[in-house]
C-alpha cells in the first residue's frame, strides 16, 4: 500500500461514521496540510455516495486537526444519476474541528463537448528542472513528493528575489500514481508563492 493511501485509509466506526488517523507525513510544521484533509474528509464522503470521483470540495478549518484519531461524520446531501453531494465532520476529543463538503461524479460516465479553457504551463523538460531531492529542512509533506521546480522558481523559493511564481512538476515519491482524490493533496504540496 502506498503512503497516501494508508493515510486517508479509514474503518467503519458506526452508521455514517468512519475513525481514521491524521498522519504526521503530510504536516507543513506541526500543522496536517491542508489538502491532505480535504482528501482525508473525500475519502469519508467517498465512502457513502454512489460515485466514485471528487468533482469539488470545500473545508472550513474551525480549529487545528491534531495528528491523532479522528472520527469523521458522514452525511449525504444528495444522491443523484450524476451527481452525489455530501458533507464531513471531523471530530476530535468531542470537538468539531472541521467540516467539508464534496460532490462526487464519474469522470468515465461524461459524454457529449468538453470545454477546455486552460492548458497545462509550457515547463521545460524534466532534466533541465530542479529536483527538491536532498533540500535541507524540507517539511514532512514536501519529503512525500519529488518536486522537480523551474530554475527560477527555485531561486525564489530559496528567497532570491523573482517573480513570485512557482512551476514545475510533481510526483509522490514513492511512485504512486494522482489521481482525482491524489489530486486534493497534490495541488497544495507546493509552498505558496506568497512565501
Amino acid at each position: 500500500m502506498f503512503g497516501f493511501d494508508e493515510a486517508i485509509e479509514l474503518a467503519p466506526l458506526g452508521p455514517h461514521t468512519w475513525c481514521g488517523e491524521v498522519s504526521d507525513r503530510y504536516n507543513f510544521g506541526i500543522a496536517p496540510n491542508g489538502g491532505y484533509l480535504m482528501a482525508l474528509a473525500a475519502a469519508a464522503v467517498g465512502k457513502e455516495v454512489g460515485h466514485p470521483h471528487p468533482f469539488t470540495v470545500t473545508a472550513h478549518f474551525l480549529r487545528r486537526p491534531r495528528n491523532a484519531p479522528v472520527e469523521i461524520e458522514v452525511e449525504v446531501v444528495r444522491t443523484g444519476r450524476r451527481l452525489s453531494t455530501g458533507s464531513a465532520r471531523f471530530i476530535q476529543d468531542g470537538i468539531e474541528v472541521l467540516r467539508a463538503t464534496a460532490t462526487f461524479g464519474d469522470h468515465g460516465a461524461s459524454s457529449g463537448p468538453t470545454m477546455v479553457a486552460a492548458a497545462p504551463p509550457d515547463l521545460p523538460p524534466l532534466e533541465d528542472l530542479v529536483s527538491n531531492d536532498g533540500f535541507p529542512g524540507l517539511p514532512a509533506v514536501a519529503r512525500q513528493f519529488r518536486h522537480h521546480l523551474t530554475p527560477a522558481s527555485t531561486a525564489f523559493a530559496l528567497g532570491v528575489m523573482g517573480d513570485p511564481v512557482i512551476e514545475g512538476r510533481t510526483r509522490f515519491a514513492d511512485g504512486r500514481e494522482a489521481d482525482p482524490l491524489a489530486l486534493l493533496l497534490i495541488s497544495d504540496s507546493l509552498p505558496p508563492p506568497v512565501l
